[in-house]
């Protein structure tokens, strides 16, 4: 399995519908790939929040959260759920998320979840 990493990790631009676009790349059938990954949605909770993420693909709902041992996903329309690394750790996290759902996805999901832990204080204005 290749692993999926970040080319850009920066806020692009503050859309009409106050969508996040950052930048993801990854190595796909042997090429190197980039594309846009949308963060459309976020609500936060006490210990978790919820996005919609979005690339020129799919859509992933998500449920991402934090307790004292671990930190973990849901993605529950995928029916997967499983633990992360630091939320910044692109790397480990797309690769353990790529076993379940695919490269590009993990790619896509992973680098927003990064992107979202760096700039928690903005989006939660």
């Amino acid at each position: 399995m290749e692993k999926g990493t970040i080319i850009e990790l920066k806020k692009e631009e503050k859309l009409k519908t106050d969508e996040t676009v950052i930048k993801c790349s990854a190595r796909l059938r042997g090429e190197k790939t980039e594309w846009k990954t949308y963060i459309k949605h976020i609500d936060f909770y006490h210990s978790y929040y919820k996005a919609v993420i979005e690339d020129d693909e799919s859509i992933f709902n998500v449920i991402v959260g934090h307790t004292d041992e671990y930190n973990w996903i849901a993605l529950p329309t995928k029916e997967v759920s499983c633990p992360l690394s630091s939320f910044t750790n692109v790397d480990w996290n797309c690769d353990h998320l790529a076993g379940l759902i695919g490269v590009k996805e993990a790619t896509s999901i992973a680098t927003a979840i990064a992107y979202i832990d760096k700039n928690k204080n903005i989006f939660r204005k």
